[in-house]
């Protein structure tokens, strides 16, 4: 799969609002998922993980890494 930067910015702003507010009262959060995945950002390999918590459908939050940068 390949994807620019702003496609993938486009595809954030589409999906979050579908996931619930990014962040949750931390009172209320008593489960924690972090999933990743690989994708192709102008030919550079980068990984998207998210934070979630399944009970209140929240997104606590997201990153966007490319690869190799360190």
């Amino acid at each position: 799969m390949s994807r620019s930067h702003a496609s993938m910015w486009r595809w954030v702003q589409r999906l979050g609002p579908a996931l619930g507010s990014i962040g949750a009262d931390p009172r209320e959060v008593h489960r924690i998922f972090v999933d990743e995945t690989m994708v192709n950002l102008g030919g550079t390999p980068a990984w998207i993980w998210v934070a979630f918590e399944p009970d209140l459908h929240a997104m606590l939050d997201f990153h966007v890494a490319r690869a190799g940068i360190r």
